[in-house]
C-alpha cells in the first residue's frame, strides 16, 4: 500500500514520467495534480501506519516465544534443617504417609512425633525399599555398609510404631528404586502439601540434600501423589511386623 502511494505521488508532481514501454502525461489541472497528490499521500501514511502495527506485533509475539529466564535453583530447594518444623506443618493432619529408602533420618527425627500423631488418630503410612529387593544393592551407591547401618536402626524404631499404634500405622516394602523420599501431609483445609527430598547415591548422604515443598495448589502436587499411590498400591504389606520377623526374612544378614 504504501508502495502504492508513492507511485501515485511521484505521477501527481510529474508532467510526464516513462517507464520501459508504459508511458504518462499528467492532467495540466490543478485541482486533478491535487486530487491525486492527496489519494496518493493517503496511502502512503496509511501504508506506514499498517507496516509499523505489523512490525509491533511481530515483535511481541517473537518475545512471548523466547524463553523466560530460569529461576534460580537457590530459591526452589532448601535443605532439611532450612525448611519449617515437620512438627509445624503435620499439625491438624489425618493422613501422612513416607516413601524412603530406609527412613533412617525421618525416624531418627520423628519417631516420636509419628508415635504422638498415630495416637491422636492420624494414619501413618511407611514405605521402605524391601531388603531383599534387588534394588537395595543399588540405593546408597557403593555405600553398602552405610545402608545396612540405617536399615539396622530403622528396623527397631518401625517395629515399635507398629506395636504401639497398631492399625493406626501401615508399613509396605516395595521392590522399586524411588526416585525420590517424599512425606505426604493431608489435611482438610485444602493445606495439604508434599515435601520431595532428592536422593543422591554418591554424595549429600546426611542432612543437607536438596528438599523442596509442593501444595495441593501446585500444578506438579497431583504428579507426586499419584507416583506415591500407585508405589503404595504395588508394594507389600507387612502386617506383624517385629525383629522376630526381621531375622526371618533376613534383612539384617
Amino acid at each position: 500500500m504504501a508502495l502504492a502511494g508513492i507511485v501515485i505521488v511521484l505521477l501527481s508532481l510529474s508532467e510526464h514520467l516513462e517507464l520501459g514501454s508504459l508511458k504518462y502525461t499528467s492532467d495540466s489541472s490543478t485541482i486533478s495534480r491535487a486530487i491525486l497528490l492527496s489519494l496518493g499521500l493517503g496511502l502512503l501514511v496509511t501504508g506506514v501506519i499498517l507496516e509499523i502495527t505489523s512490525l509491533r506485533k511481530r515483535s511481541s509475539e517473537s518475545h512471548q516465544k523466547e524463553p523466560q529466564a530460569g529461576v534460580s535453583v537457590d530459591k526452589v530447594f532448601n535443605t532439611v534443617d532450612e525448611l519449617p518444623s515437620l512438627e509445624a506443618r503435620v499439625q491438624g493432619a489425618y493422613r501422612v504417609s513416607i516413601l524412603a529408602r530406609t527412613a533412617f533420618h525421618i525416624l531418627n527425627g520423628y519417631q516420636r512425633l509419628l508415635q504422638d500423631l498415630g495416637e491422636a488418630g492420624c494414619d501413618i503410612g511407611l514405605i521402605i525399599v524391601d531388603p531383599m529387593s534387588d534394588a537395595s544393592n543399588y540405593l546408597y551407591g557403593s555405600q553398602l555398609e552405610r545402608y545396612k547401618a540405617n536399615l539396622a536402626t530403622s528396623v527397631p524404631q518401625i517395629s515399635q510404631l507398629k506395636k504401639s499404634l497398631g492399625r493406626k500405622f501401615t508399613f509396605r516394602v516395595t521392590s522399586d528404586v524411588p526416585p525420590f523420599s517424599l512425606v505426604h501431609i493431608e489435611r482438610k483445609d485444602g493445606e495439604s502439601s508434599l515435601i520431595v527430598q532428592l536422593n543422591f547415591m554418591h554424595s549429600r548422604i546426611s542432612q543437607d540434600r536438596l528438599v523442596f515443598r509442593v501444595s495441593e495448589k501446585d500444578n506438579w502436587y497431583k504428579a507426586f501423589v499419584d507416583e506415591l499411590d500407585k508405589t503404595w498400591n504395588g508394594a507389600t504389606e507387612i502386617e506383624d511386623f517385629d525383629e522376630t520377623i526381621v531375622r526371618d526374612l533376613g534383612w539384617l544378614t
